[in-house]
């Protein structure tokens, strides 16, 4: 629930500055409520919100946030997906364990990839003009 509060706050662009916070009233009062009947928030729950409140560019917010974080003891989670990044190697040559489990060199992953598609922007450039050009002329005639 608290997830979907905190989306609901970020999908909404239209949302900035006070907007933000009043919007950030009910999962704050959530996690309130978490706290007090000692409740653990879910740590996608506490990105949500952290993230919520970072888009109200307030102060005072964010340390709200971040107090009541720290009291349900789920700030620590905070992050913690970071840790399954899995770190570039340094040279071609270098063995790392994949997502999919294998374990593979870094050229072995690389060569894997498919091809970065040419860019031809003068040939796209000059069908758009002959499109719109035709197009001018038939709306013109």
């Amino acid at each position: 629930v608290l997830t979907g509060l905190c989306a609901k706050v970020l999908d909404d662009s239209s949302l900035s500055g006070n907007d933000v916070i009043v919007a950030l009233q009910d999962p704050i009062r959530l996690l309130e409520e978490m706290n007090s009947r000692r409740v653990p928030a879910g740590s996608r729950s506490v990105m949500a919100l952290i993230d919520a409140a970072a888009a109200a560019q307030d102060a005072k917010i964010m340390a709200q946030v971040m107090s009541l974080a720290a009291k349900n003891r789920s700030i620590s989670q905070y992050g913690i997906l970071q840790r399954e990044i899995t770190p570039l190697p340094t040279s071609r040559d270098s063995r790392v364990k994949c997502p999919d489990g294998k374990t593979r060199t870094r050229g072995e992953r690389l060569d894997s990839l498919p091809d970065v598609p040419t860019d031809d922007r003068g040939k796209e450039v000059t069908s758009a003009l002959a499109v719109t050009t035709v197009l001018g002329l038939c709306w013109v005639a």
